[in-house]
């Protein structure tokens, strides 16, 4: 799982929107699952054949929905 800043998963987000939320296996973000902290919920971007969007309440939540422990991490675009 990849952590976006908030501004990072918007435009993620438009991306795949103005796709139809649709990909291929040449996509360099297929298989990913990214995500961001907006406002206190967790939003993830699970990039498969079609994009699938899903909203949290905690990393807890999300770690057991995707099976995965989530690490939050600061990244450069935070500061």
């Amino acid at each position: 799982m990849i952590q976006l800043s908030p501004d990072q998963y918007e435009r993620l987000f438009n991306i795949y929107k103005n796709k139809h939320w649709q990909t291929t296996k040449d996509d360099e973000r297929y298989e990913h699952i990214y995500f961001a902290n907006v406002d206190g919920t967790y939003l993830t971007l699970d990039v498969q054949d079609e994009v699938y969007i899903e909203e949290f309440k905690t990393t807890l939540e999300m770690g057991e929905f995707y099976g995965k422990q989530v690490h939050e991490q600061a990244t450069i675009f935070d500061y």
